[in-house]
C-alpha cells in the first residue's frame, strides 16, 4: 500500500502534467492568435478575456507587469515553456498594482491569471512573451 507522501507526490506530478500540457497547447494556440511588440517596458494586465496576445521583450530588460483592470487578478503564474518550470506565482495581484521582473533567459513563457472569486484554468486569460537576445551588430 502506497504511503500518503507517495500519493500526494504523485498527484502533485499529475497537476504539474495537467499544467504543462495546457500551456503547450496555449502555445501551439497562439501562432493562429495576434502578436504584438511591447512598445516599451510595460505589460498591461486586462481583465480576463479569451484572446491571447503575444508579447517580445529583450533578455534581461526590466518589463513592468501592470493590473490595469479593476478586479482582484487571481493565480498569476509565469512559466517558462520549455522546462515547464514555475518561474512566478502570485496569488492575488490587486486592482493597479505591479510588479517588474527580468528574464535571463530567451525563450518563451506563459503568464496566465485569472479575475473573480473562483478560479478555472479553462477561465484564465493567458499571454505569451517571447524573451529574445541582443541581436549581434
Amino acid at each position: 500500500m502506497p504511503s500518503k507522501s507517495t500519493a500526494q507526490n504523485t498527484s502533485n506530478m499529475v497537476r504539474t502534467r495537467f499544467f504543462i500540457i495546457v500551456v503547450t497547447a496555449l502555445v501551439a494556440m497562439s501562432a493562429s492568435m495576434g502578436t504584438s511588440e511591447s512598445s516599451g517596458p510595460l505589460i498591461s494586465l486586462n481583465a480576463p478575456g479569451p484572446k491571447m496576445k503575444t508579447f517580445l521583450v529583450a533578455k534581461n530588460a526590466e518589463v513592468k507587469l501592470s493590473n490595469d483592470s479593476k478586479m482582484t487578478l487571481r493565480d498569476f503564474t509565469v512559466i517558462q515553456v520549455a522546462s515547464g518550470r514555475r518561474i512566478l506565482s502570485i496569488r492575488e495581484l490587486e486592482p493597479h498594482a505591479s510588479l517588474n521582473l527580468a528574464f535571463e533567459h530567451a525563450g518563451t513563457y506563459i503568464a496566465c491569471y485569472s479575475g473573480g472569486i473562483k478560479t478555472n484554468l479553462s477561465q484564465s486569460t493567458c499571454l505569451q512573451i517571447d524573451v529574445v537576445g541582443l541581436r549581434p551588430a
